[in-house]
């Protein structure tokens, strides 16, 4: 009997079948959750806010000394990527859109690293399952998603780099060094530690003889893209406004107390939530002779090369105030790693393979279910109504922990109030008087309960 047509080939496929189904509807299901609860989150519309200060015509980066600040620490590439979410009809819808856009920054490029290991197109969407599925998953992978950040971005722009350093490796187009180097300049232009992408290409490039010119021809033609950008972007929003919250703000942050022990604690806790992760490991290894390893190795090694290479940044940088484990990219990398082997087993695997990963990955949508901190299945209204409160009281709210809603209603950027802690973290900070000034007379303050700081305060204990 023909074991691809018999009956039990076909049950394993019916149960497959099932098991993708219920998949799909554990990542649905908590991405309407996720929709539901991201306009209200605390952290994500300071980190919307400057795409909005940008069509409003205000300048998202503030000068050393001034009251304006949104505390944008990054590059100017994930503000630009933002944009089209502004143009909402409304403040909640303008949230999804730009959490849509977020996701998409992940997707789409592990779309292309899925073609770069052969799988087929059909196919993919089932690899873009399970990285959903692993993402959510994993408590820090998890907030990443729930938390939007320009960290999905700045990895989405290294996988690119990454793919396209694998395809000039096989082609003589010398295509591929270009967008590799554009994609690399495009990361370090949304956060600073993209550009510690470049030294495992190179490494990678170098290690192979023939790819030697593709070596030099990619750190020259990243360098040419970094520096054109950012000679685009100091003239768009002032080299010495780039400077002060790009490098003297972010590199002057000072060290939490017991820094390196916070560092790891945090980096154990990610790597604890990330049980299923191990269980999916162990398919690929029980499995691993039905996957074809040869046309792999190569680029599992350019992929090693660069999770291995961003994590001590990563851990430094956790060891200074308010850096968190989102600057982990080594996670979802990792992730995507995983997700991309177990896509190719469930190709070739449609038996006790599919059905182990399978149910594994459900259990991990229900067990990142059970940890949520903030579950709502409603859609969160707040962000709407926060902002008829704001237009009723144009010249005379203030929103220290939502800068988007006093940009639409005054149109003009109000003093984030981390950006007032951070700066004067560094001893760089605005005087009291400037930031009264700057405010609206006998400013009405809406604070969200619970906040996480009320440091804004002090400008006026001050006076």
């Amino acid at each position: 009997m023909n074991t691809a047509s018999g009956p039990g080939w076909a049950r394993g496929r019916a149960a497959s079948n099932f098991l993708w189904i219920v998949a799909a509807l554990g990542i649905g299901s908590l991405f309407w959750s996720l929709c539901c609860s991201v306009p209200g989150l605390q952290w994500n519309p300071p980190r919307f806010a400057p795409a909005f200060a940008l069509v409003h015509g205000l300048n998202p980066y503030g000068a050393q000394g001034a009251a304006d600040q949104l505390g944008w620490q990054y590059g100017p590439v994930f503000i630009f990527w933002s944009l089209p979410a502004t143009f909402a009809p409304t403040l909640t819808s303008a949230f999804w859109i730009w959490w849509g856009l977020n996701l998409a920054a992940l997707l789409v490029p592990f779309w292309m690293l899925l073609g770069a290991v052969g799988i087929a197109r059909p196919r993919r969407v089932f690899g873009g399952v399970l990285l959903c599925l692993l993402l959510l998953s994993d408590r820090a992978t998890l907030e990443m998603l729930q938390y939007v950040h320009v960290d999905f971005l700045c990895i989405g722009f290294m996988v690119v780099a990454l793919v396209a350093a694998v395809r000039a490796s096989e082609s003589p187009s010398a295509g591929w060094v270009h967008l590799a180097a554009v994609a690399t300049a495009l990361a370090a232009w949304t956060k600073q530690t993209g550009a510690f992408v470049a030294p495992p290409v190179v490494l990678w490039l170098w290690l192979q003889p023939a790819c030697r010119r593709s070596a030099y021809a990619f750190c020259v033609w990243t360098l040419v893209y970094g520096i054109g950008l950012g000679a685009l972007f100091c003239a768009e929003f002032g080299a010495d406004r780039l400077l002060f919250n790009m490098w003297r703000v972010r590199s002057q942050l000072p060290a939490r107390d017991h820094g390196w022990a916070h560092a790891g604690h945090a980096l154990l806790n990610a790597l604890a939530g990330a049980w299923v992760w191990l269980l999916a490991v162990g398919c690929i290894v029980i499995f691993r002779r039905k996957i074809d390893w040869r046309p792999l190795r190569s680029r599992g090694c350019l992929l090693g090369l660069t999770i291995v290479g961003l994590l001590p940044i990563a851990v430094y940088s956790m060891t200074r105030s308010g850096v968190g484990t989102n600057s982990l990219h080594s996670l979802p990398l990792f992730a995507m790693g995983i997700a991309a082997l177990l896509t190719l087993l469930l190709t070739q695997a449609p038996h006790g393979g599919v059905l182990l990963v399978m149910t594994a990955c459900s259990l991990a949508s229900a067990w990142s279910l059970r940890e949520w901190n903030q579950v709502l299945w409603k859609p969160y209204q707040g962000a709407d109504e926060q902002l008829q409160v704001a237009m009723a009281n144009q010249n005379r709210a203030y929103f220290p922990w939502n800068p988007i809603l006093t940009i639409l209603s005054d149109h003009k950027v109000y003093p984030f109030d981390d950006a007032l802690y951070c700066q004067w973290l560094v001893h760089a900070d605005p005087t009291p008087g400037e930031v009264v000034s700057h405010l609206p007379r006998n400013p009405l303050f809406f604070y969200p309960e619970p906040c996480q700081s009320t440091f804004a305060l002090t400008y006026f204990r001050k006076k």
